[in-house]
């Protein structure tokens, strides 16, 4: 039994579909329930969740399958329990400056409850080239607000747990999430996604207008940070480099798929037909306008993006796992 640590942006979906390709292993992917629902459908806590990967495992009689998951549970949530029932954790790590910016780049997302099922993806460097004295206007008014925001959300907490209200709000705040999610859409609801269309520059900003999409680009951007940064550094903390996966050779390099991956979940190593079969698998849910390099992103990031990333990596041990995965951000930042 095994579990791969992914926040998505980092070839999961790809990975998942490789390994289930071998036919002695199942990897479900962006799920927290068994059956496979969608996250946030009939949800298991953690241990329940490892739990029911390995009697899945230990229940197939027809020879060794190997179940597992990726990208469900983000950080190092399951490693506690994947430890505990002997099974295998994984995560897998990719450039952050490239994660942050196909997280940035994927689209402008409409407000839920909107009417209007559209998601526009437009050239965003084109948008910092053009508004770049825009993003850095905003960007300290944003960055207090967000800070405002969580120190008030942080006060409060404190405040109900000071007047012994805390743990019943939260328990009756979990009781009605756990009534609403054991509702299962219909499949033909589970299949309904929003349009995402191609959009140029000038057209969006005639349609929001240039302030209105520099705070929420940067708003993204400091989420994206704090995600990515932070949860590398949770599980790093946790498990060191070793059982870290590097996106960018997972996917170009056959061999190291094998070592880094495969042969830990199999203790033997793959088949050349089943690595030709894995690199033919196609790569999934585009997220940036266009190809461009780590250098081309930083560089085209306006300069309170660079200030905020450059403190942000220099103060977090995580750089070493960086360094591992020989992603020289010394020599960009």
């Amino acid at each position: 039994m095994f579990y791969i640590s992914a926040i998505g942006h980092s070839a999961s979906l790809w990975l998942s579909t490789a390994l289930t390709t071998h036919p002695d292993i199942v990897c479900w992917h962006g799920n927290r329930s068994i059956p496979p629902y969608d996250s946030g459908i009939n949800d298991l806590s953690e241990e329940e969740f490892v739990k029911g990967l390995l009697a899945c495992e230990q229940g197939w009689k027809m020879g060794v399958k190997k179940f597992g998951s990726c990208h469900g549970f983000h950080g190092s949530r399951l490693l506690k329990y994947v430890k505990k029932y002997d099974g295998l954790f994984f995560a897998i790590v990719r450039n952050p400056i490239n994660k942050i910016h196909s997280y940035t780049s994927q689209y402008l997302e409409l407000p839920p409850g909107a009417k209007n099922l559209t998601n526009y993806r437009f050239d965003i460097q084109e948008f910092y080239k053009d508004h770049g004295n825009k993003i850095n206007e905003h960007f300290k008014n944003v960055l207090e607000k967000k800070r405002k925001q969580r120190s008030q959300r942080k006060y409060l907490i404190e405040k109900l747990k000071d007047i012994g209200l805390y743990s019943a709000l939260k328990k009756t705040h979990n009781y009605f999430h756990a009534q609403k999610i054991k509702k299962i859409p219909a499949i033909k609801d589970q299949l309904i996604f929003n349009k995402v269309e191609n959009i140029s520059v000038k057209k969006i900003n005639k349609r929001f207008g240039v302030d209105f999409i520099a705070k929420h680009l940067i708003s993204n951007f400091l989420s994206c940070n704090e995600i990515v940064v932070n949860l590398d550094q949770e599980i790093f903390n946790e498990i060191g480099a070793k059982d870290f996966i590097c996106m960018e050779k997972m996917t170009k390099s056959s061999n190291y798929y094998n070592k880094a991956v495969f042969k830990k979940i199999m203790k033997y190593n793959a088949e050349k037909k089943y690595l030709k079969q894995v690199y033919k698998v196609k790569k999934s849910n585009k997220h940036t306008y266009k190809p461009v390099s780590t250098f081309e992103i930083y560089n085209s990031w306006p300069k309170e993006y660079k200030n905020y990333f450059s403190q942000l990596h220099e103060k977090s041990s995580v750089k070493k796992l960086y360094r591992d995965m020989d992603y020289n951000l010394s020599k960009i930042l």
